[in-house]
């Protein structure tokens, strides 16, 4: 669908200009695998890391917002936003969306589709 694959992209997008912005990384390693089940981007650098809050509150009110409209955006979608992160220790995005029952079985090729467009 094509609100899944915006949502995927957007959060490609960010996650990516924060490993340019913010990481100061050597390596960058994009996976983007999916089946008639999920769809899984996972976003990896090597670069400084941060600390995690403890909880997303903490985010926004030190006004980083990136991340948490991250997190919204992965919710959006049905998915599930993991990140793994400590300093000197680079940065793990995982988003994994289940596809669900509602995606026929003839569709599992939708994300092919839509880029052949």
């Amino acid at each position: 669908p094509e609100h899944m694959r915006l949502a995927l992209y957007r959060i490609y997008q960010h996650a990516v200009s924060n490993v340019i912005r913010h990481a100061a990384a050597r390596n960058l390693h994009i996976t983007f695998d999916f089946d008639s089940t999920q769809v899984m981007l996972e976003i990896r650098d090597d670069g400084c890391g941060f600390s995690l809050p403890s909880r997303w509150i903490d985010l926004a009110r030190e006004g980083h917002l990136g991340l948490i409209g991250t997190a919204e955006r992965a919710e959006a979608i049905g998915g599930q936003l993991n990140i793994t992160s400590a300093p000197g220790k680079g940065t793990t995005i995982l988003v994994t969306v289940p596809l669900g029952k509602n995606l026929e079985r003839s569709d599992s090729n939708w994300f092919l589709r839509s880029q052949r467009r």
